[in-house]
């Protein structure tokens, strides 16, 4: 699978599955949205840096992470990923609930 349709693939989970966050991940965050949706290579979402200001994706630094979003650069230790940051955010998730509300809501479309 290329890298923009898995990158594609994760944002339509987020959108289901955290509907607030697919949102607010690349409002005022236009930069990293085009690299995430290239064509031609771009970044992989799931192991990007997340703000701890403003909790949208980041590009790597050198210094650790910048967001071009709030302009807030994040050092090597302080570094939480996509993948780390939602599955923290999913440990307080009733699962199973979770998608019973999701497929109601499908439903009523």
């Amino acid at each position: 699978m290329e890298l923009v349709d898995k990158n594609k693939l994760l944002i339509e989970k987020l959108q289901i599955l955290h509907p607030e966050y697919s949102k607010h991940m690349f409002n005022k965050n236009e930069f990293v949205k085009q690299i995430v949706e290239d064509q031609f290579g771009g970044i992989d979402m799931i192991d990007r840096p997340i703000c701890t200001t403003c909790q949208r994706p980041c590009l790597r630094s050198q210094q650790g992470a910048f967001c071009s979003s709030c302009g807030t650069t994040i050092p090597h230790d302080k570094i939480i990923t996509l993948n780390e940051y939602y599955m923290n955010q999913l440990e307080s998730v009733d699962i199973e609930q979770m998608l019973y509300d999701t497929l109601l809501k499908t439903k009523g479309r």
